[in-house]
């Protein structure tokens, strides 16, 4: 899975690099799951049009600790650990993204980063996703 910035993530950082804009990162990220399979809303970091996973069914965005995403190399960096969401008590629909926010909550936040899965997985009651460690590539 490869994630590349949204179009909020890119303004902020070029601001950073070239105007000096204070930028402090958020001390936690969190990782959503979209079932839409368009980049459009999610590189516009439009969330509520972007068709998160409906706030049922035991779904709720996972935290991601600064710890948890390795050093940059290359224009890239990757989450080291496994993202592993709750067990469904309801069918979440097919999941097509994952995006990195910095809020907790559903339908909140801004989108940075985000990027297809390596296959779409369909969760069903008793489904639990699981994003692998080292599998979801963080791209400028």
């Amino acid at each position: 899975m490869a994630g590349g910035p949204s179009v909020y993530a890119a303004n902020y950082l070029l601001d950073k690099a070239l105007k000096g804009v204070d930028f402090t990162p958020p001390s936690t990220w969190y990782v959503a799951l979209f079932v839409t399979s368009s980049e459009t809303y999610l590189r516009s970091n439009t969330i509520a049009s972007a068709s998160e996973v409906a706030n049922a069914g035991a779904y709720a965005r996972k935290a991601l600790l600064p710890t948890q995403i390795a050093a940059s190399t290359t224009g890239q960096s990757q989450i080291t650990a496994d993202i592993i969401f709750d067990t469904a008590s309801a069918p979440w629909g097919t999941i097509y993204q994952a995006a990195i926010t910095d809020s907790p909550t559903r339908g909140a936040g801004n989108i940075w980063w985000f990027g297809p899965l390596s296959a779409s997985a369909t969760i069903q009651i008793g489904d639990v996703l699981k994003i692998p460690a080292y599998s979801f590539n963080i791209n400028m």
